[in-house]
């Protein structure tokens, strides 16, 4: 089930309110990356994989309106927004797989950074966007 994105009710929070009344529901969570940093994402990612039994999936929103991503406070152009997503992919993948993670990027940062606790899908959830698939596995 896709729980979308956007100026409405948060994602992560209408998503895990759901995990106790279902059991095989798979949840499909939007999320953008300019708006919070890869390492909260990732503990979100694995608490939320853990207390679900691993039905999470990802669904990563770079792109969008730009009257609405100026409501959350993205004002990067489109090249500079999918820059950031893929800075903000490569730390989140490393720290899912339990590297300690030192990143210093053209629009993001981290230093020493460690995920404390892993997901249960290997070697971590699947990550899509409205291009597709971002895994090739």
């Amino acid at each position: 089930m896709l729980i979308g994105t956007g100026q409405k009710q948060d994602t992560w929070i209408v998503a895990t309110s759901l995990i106790s009344v279902t059991e095989r529901l798979r949840f499909l969570v939007a999320f953008r990356p300019a708006i919070m940093s890869p390492s909260l994402a990732v503990r979100m990612a694995a608490t939320f994989d853990q207390i679900s039994n691993g039905r999470i999936i990802l669904n990563v929103v770079t792109g969008g309106d730009t009257k609405e991503l100026a409501k959350d406070g993205i004002f990067l152009d489109h090249d500079q927004r999918y820059e950031l997503t893929d800075e903000f992919l490569t730390i989140w993948r490393s720290l899912m797989q339990g590297e300690e993670v030192t990143y210093s990027g053209r629009h993001l940062q981290v230093q020493g950074a460690k995920l404390q606790f892993p997901p249960i899908q290997k070697p971590y959830p699947t990550l899509y966007s409205i291009y597709g698939c971002y895994e090739v596995q």
